[in-house]
């Protein structure tokens, strides 16, 4: 009996129909992706990584600021260098604050600290200008110490002993012919030696000890009558003109301290000792206060402590203090 067709228009026997293990490295003929077995393929996270993203844009506003921010450095810059020493030295930081009318104090916004925004100018600071100078100062010193040491040890270079001559080379010649005395000649009369005059005995230099004027109201009797005393006299009065004292060396500057100021704070300040301020040869670029006995001449724009006035204030003011505790006279 024939088989019949079923309504789908194929025949019931699936003998020789086509599987996918009869297909020889084909593919299936329903796909993975249309299979419902088979879940719809996600996008690999690699291919998102990789695949490129689009810039991100800057904003106008940003784009302008920083432009403006250039400019700004750029006039800090040229401030700095118009300030500087012609040997590449930039001035200090008060210095360049107070001479910039205001806007030189800036450099705060671009650097943390004054000297790196000085060394991005390509300067260096006032701190290794001081540093310098005391370094050529000793090494001049040294050099000096070093040509005085070896002066006495130079020998003089002796005279080249003279080759005696060989008789046989010499060539003879007459001599010559003596000059008979003349009888119209005058005889010739030696000249009487000049007088020696003794040389004045030097004086020699005086001991005496020479003293100031009395001072009243510390332990000081005289005043200072050169650098030494000065030092001294600061070191009684430190604690009562509001200083403490960390440090005092022989090379410039003389002292390091820290001032109390009128807000309570303690500040840093190097100090220049001098019996009188036109005694200053400095570079005033590393000292912050000049304290001398008297201020006779101030060139150099520093603050200066005279001492001599503030005694004669201190004497003023222990005086009216003893005025007020004597006792009046009883009215008889």
């Amino acid at each position: 009996m024939p088989q019949q067709p079923d309504s789908r228009g194929s025949s019931a026997d699936t003998s020789h129909d086509p599987t996918p293990t009869q297909l020889d490295g084909h593919i299936s003929a329903q796909s993975p992706a249309q299979s419902p077995d088979h879940p719809p393929a996600q996008p690999s996270r690699h291919s998102e990584e990789s695949s490129p993203q689009p810039p991100e844009q800057i904003s106008p506003f940003a784009s302008d600021l920083a432009t403006q921010a250039m400019r700004d450095l750029a006039e800090l810059h040229a401030l700095l260098l118009a300030a500087a020493t012609p040997d590449g030295f930039a001035p200090s930081q008060k210095d360049f604050c107070r001479k910039g009318h205001g806007n030189a104090c800036a450099y705060r916004r671009f650097f943390p600290t004054f000297g790196d925004f000085v060394r991005s100018a390509g300067l260096k600071t006032a701190r290794e200008r001081v540093h310098q100078y005391s370094a050529d100062r000793r090494a001049a010193a040294r050099a000096a110490a070093q040509g005085l040491n070896e002066f006495p040890r130079t020998a003089p270079t002796p005279a080249p002993a003279s080759t005696p001559a060989n008789p046989s080379t010499l060539e003879l010649h007459d001599p010559a012919p003596k000059k008979e005395p003349s009888i119209a000649e005058p005889p010739k009369i030696a000249a009487a030696p000049l007088p020696i005059t003794p040389r004045a005995t030097p004086q020699p230099r005086s001991t005496e000890p020479v003293y100031g004027d009395r001072l009243h109201g510390c332990g000081m009797a005289h005043a200072p009558v050169n650098e030494q005393g000065v030092v001294l006299l600061f070191g009684m009065l430190a604690k009562e003109l509001n200083f403490e004292i960390e440090m005092v060396r022989t090379a410039y500057p003389d002292c390091e301290a820290k001032r109390q100021g009128k807000d309570g704070k303690w500040r840093k300040v190097l100090i220049e000792f001098e019996f009188a301020t036109s005694r200053f040869d400095h570079d005033p670029e590393g000292c912050d206060l000049i304290v001398c006995w008297e201020d006779d001449r101030n060139t150099t724009g520093l603050e200066v402590l005279e001492l001599k006035k503030y005694m004669a204030q201190l004497v003023d003011s222990q005086r009216l203090k003893a005025s007020k505790r004597a006792p009046k006279p009883q009215a008889s």
